[in-house]
């Protein structure tokens, strides 16, 4: 009988299985290159932001920034900002925002124009218009507004040249 008659020194032990695994690497995802890179995300204000108004205050008319800026008090008016705009919980627009970039904590009644990108975090309420390249909005905010995405190199349209939309 061959099976009790077999030549053991032809087959070899296997070796014993290795007691810790070789670790996988997780497969890297290959993003589009036309993907923006994401938009910061601020828990807490960045500690290099000028506050302009405070929560006791309140403005009616124009303001203009040319660093980064941070309101937390009202304004019935247009703000212009050359730079990151931060408009606190507290804080609110009722009127026209031009703004390289906007996080809004507070509160927006009217349009934001010509941003770079918009942030609408979880505190933030907007009632209005956005035309922006980028627009990000967290879970819980509260937003009812037209959203027009332009792209980088065009122009957004200018509050007056708009058909149909009252100035305010």
């Amino acid at each position: 009988m061959a099976f009790w008659n077999r030549n053991d020194t032809a087959q070899q032990p296997s070796p014993a299985p290795s007691r810790t695994p070789a670790p996988k690497e997780p497969p890297k995802p290959n993003p589009p290159k036309s993907t923006p890179p994401p938009l910061p995300a601020l828990a807490e204000p960045a500690p290099f932001l000028r506050p302009s108004l405070g929560s006791d205050t309140s403005v009616t008319g124009k303001l203009s920034f040319a660093s980064p800026t941070r309101i937390d008090g009202r304004l019935k008016g247009e703000v212009r900002a050359n730079d990151l705009l931060l408009i606190g919980e507290n804080g609110s627009v009722e009127g026209i925002v031009h703004a390289k970039a906007l996080i809004l904590e507070g509160s927006v009644k009217g349009d934001i124009i010509g941003t770079e990108w918009v942030q609408v975090l979880a505190s933030g309420r907007l009632v209005g218009s956005v035309e922006a390249n980028r627009i990000q909005i967290e879970h819980g905010a509260k937003v009812q507004a037209r959203m027009s995405i332009v792209p980088p190199t065009a122009k957004p349209a200018d509050a007056a040249s708009r058909p149909n939309r009252p100035r305010r």
